[in-house]
């Protein structure tokens, strides 16, 4: 398993070296969590489904009790001036960065962190002044069991508690979401880690995002992808190309 890098300097110098240091699949990666250049739909589909099937089959979350958690299930939520509003985007200021983990927080209050209910958690792919963006963790899968949106929050920040059913944070969890929230997914408390490399011909599975309003003029749209190891039926999903790289 790989090791996180020692942190004992101040957090811009230990990201400009751990950046000069990232390899190049992570590079690739860091680079394509960027929508500004597309204006269309399907071409905003499109990459997204590439950044899925990276995520999917070629990287891994670690906690920060060095656990490892298989991506299964995203998410896109974008929105930016070029017509393309999507309602259903928190519009936090952290989603106008990239390579960044966003805690769901309240509409209303912002400075509020969502229930345990209710948490999620976004790896950011927006740009400052211009972009919005949003990759949803729908679904992880840890050895043989699957954590839904909420659970892989309480595994990243390693809470002893397990129920969700609680109406509020406990003091020591808001303080983990704070350490958590607005970190690198290359180097926090939790990180994006390689792989072994697969083929590029994995499969991923597209549907319409789940429990999103249906005033949303995007509800039409696949902004939802699904790997093969999901625990979702994928027998009624639409099945993209295969081969994502080629098709680009």
């Amino acid at each position: 398993m790989v090791m996180r890098k020692a942190q004992v300097i101040g957090l811009s110098s230990r990201e400009a070296i751990f950046n000069r240091n990232l390899g190049e699949s992570m590079v690739d990666l860091k680079s394509m969590l960027d929508f500004t250049e597309f204006k269309n739909v399907k071409d905003i589909e499109h990459h997204f489904y590439k950044i899925a099937q990276h995520l999917f089959y070629n990287y891994e979350l670690q906690t920060k009790s060095d656990q490892a958690l298989k991506i299964t299930d995203l998410e896109l939520y974008i929105y930016h001036g070029d017509g393309f509003k999507d309602e259903e985007m928190h519009k936090h200021h952290s989603q106008m960065t990239s390579g960044r983990f966003y805690v769901h927080r309240h509409h209303q209050n912002q400075s509020v962190f969502k229930k345990p209910s209710h948490i999620g958690i976004d790896i950011t792919c927006g740009s400052p002044f211009s972009c919005y963006g949003g990759i949803l963790i729908r679904e992880t899968k840890k050895g043989d069991e699957f954590l839904s949106c909420s659970k892989t929050v309480l595994e990243l920040i390693g809470s002893q508690y397990t129920d969700l059913r609680r109406k509020r944070w406990d003091e020591s969890e808001v303080a983990l979401l704070h350490k958590l929230d607005d970190s690198s997914v290359f180097n926090g408390p939790a990180i994006i880690i390689d792989t072994p490399k697969v083929s590029n011909d994995m499969p991923v599975w597209t549907a319409r995002r789940k429990a999103v309003s249906d005033k949303n003029p995007f509800l039409k749209h696949q902004f939802r992808a699904i790997s093969c190891h999901s625990s979702k039926s994928i027998k009624k999903l639409e099945l993209v190309s295969h081969n994502l790289k080629k098709a680009a």
